[in-house]
């Protein structure tokens, strides 16, 4: 009986599993001629709805005309892009069936990745009938999409009150799709009622997330958490730049279609990352990363439109080659400087004062000048060393009796860490556990 319940539980979300992965398939290579036709479809009202369904206006289409591209060049870039996409979440909902614990998790997870991959247009039941009951039953796991940051990383509510939220969020979308005019269905609502609703649940979402990290959340969920986050945010970016700078000019509709593609890829690679626990650490690499270029990048677009701007009316011309000229070489020689500059303050920012050991070691100096009482300097010197460097543990441990003592420590001990011998006069008096070498070689020989 033992080993039956086993394999049944092992096997029967693989076998769900391939069952919605191949409806899910069907249906996107359904869909792919209302996918073609849409994209090959000139949009004539720019603002009505171009930009969700990623076609191209009259005057867009013109300028494509004049970089000697046809509509058909953009249709297969968007299909090229779907088609990436669909095989990035597909993959990645393959991948999570592999993870034997937390399998009712792991399967939701993945049959959601597996409608948000299918991506099937909302016009499909009108094309094909025949298939709404499949559509739905496919669509119905990304329209709860928004339950899922309800219980990442560990399948679980926080708070658990936040559960209401998620049936709340079920039964108003299964209202609009399968009870059209009933009192459960959110479009037959006042408008004020729906904003209402729409507001209180994404607050619920971002207090639940708040309150997980704060509260709830050990040292590896919070790195967990950071990446799912960081997709998020990265998302949140794209979809802002596709709709406020993509209708700008044909070139920066192709540069922000793409963007937006790579963020919404981002989003389950991110959540495969926190769910099997891969590199967490890197993920304050990528942070870094990001906001260092991302601010420079921001500050020369900025820099240059405002220089551009300036220098033509200056020069009152409306040939703005010599603006160009003087602005990039202004930017060419302050590059190096900023750059520097703001990779110091996000290097501060994200990884404390670890640039600067020579600063922390004066902190730790006035801490035992000041210290009245010897029992409370190294908890002080451990909590001034986590804080500085913006790390999550440190332990000091002394040699006492012929054993190791933890005599003071802040934080969670992780598995991954370094040991510094303390040596006085050349005698060891014990170690601490840290992860900056540099600075525990300087800090033992001040101890």
């Amino acid at each position: 009986m033992r080993v039956c319940n086993y394999y049944l539980k092992q096997w029967l979300p693989k076998m769900i599993w391939v069952v919605m992965a191949s409806l899910s398939l069907y249906l996107f290579f359904l869909d792919f001629p209302v996918r073609l036709d849409s994209y090959q479809t000139v949009c004539d009202a720019p603002n009505n709805g171009c930009l969700e369904t990623s076609q191209l206006t009259v005057k867009e289409v013109n300028q494509l005309e004049e970089m000697g591209l046809s509509l058909k060049s953009y249709t297969g870039f968007r299909i090229a892009l779907d088609i990436i996409e669909g095989l990035v979440f597909f993959v990645i909902s393959g991948l999570l069936l592999f993870r034997k614990e937390s399998m009712v998790f792991n399967l939701y997870v993945a049959l959601v990745f597996l409608s948000l991959g299918a991506g099937i247009s909302l016009s499909f039941p009108e094309q094909f009938p025949e298939w709404t009951i499949f559509y739905h039953f496919i669509s119905i796991f990304g329209g709860t999409y928004l339950i899922l940051f309800l219980i990442l990383p560990d399948g679980k509510f926080v708070p658990s009150w936040s559960l209401l939220a998620a049936l709340l969020w079920i039964v108003a979308g299964a209202g609009t799709l399968y009870l059209p005019g009933s009192f459960i269905d959110i479009e037959t609502w006042p408008i004020w009622t729906s904003i209402v609703t729409w507001v209180i649940l994404h607050l619920i979402l971002v207090f639940s997330q708040i309150y997980r990290y704060i509260k709830k959340s050990d040292r590896i969920q919070r790195q967990q958490m950071k990446w799912y986050l960081y997709s998020i945010a990265m998302y949140f970016i794209a979809l802002l730049c596709l709709n406020f700078i993509g209708p700008l000019g044909v070139t920066l509709k192709f540069a922000t279609e793409l963007f937006y593609t790579a963020s919404s890829i981002l989003i389950p690679i991110s959540i495969g990352f926190a769910i099997f626990k891969y590199k967490l650490w890197d993920i304050n690499v990528v942070i870094h990363r990001t906001i260092l270029y991302g601010a420079l990048s921001l500050f020369v677009i900025l820099f240059y439109v405002l220089m551009v701007g300036l220098l033509s009316l200056f020069f009152q011309s409306e040939d703005n080659l010599l603006a160009s000229i003087i602005t990039a070489g202004i930017i060419a020689v302050c590059f190096q400087p900023l750059k520097d500059r703001l990779q110091s303050i996000v290097n501060r920012l994200i990884f404390g004062d670890r640039d600067n050991p020579y600063k922390i070691l004066n902190q730790l100096n006035s801490i035992l000048e000041a210290s009245k009482s010897t029992d409370h300097v190294l908890p002080l010197v451990v909590k001034t060393l986590s804080q500085a460097l913006k790390i999550p543990y440190v332990a000091v441990q002394l040699n006492e009796r012929g054993s190791n003592q933890i005599v003071a420590s802040i934080g969670e001990a992780q598995e991954a860490g370094v040991e510094i011998p303390l040596l006085h006069q050349g005698q060891k008096l014990g170690h601490c556990c840290f992860l900056i070498v540099l600075l525990l070689n300087l800090l033992a020989r001040q101890i």
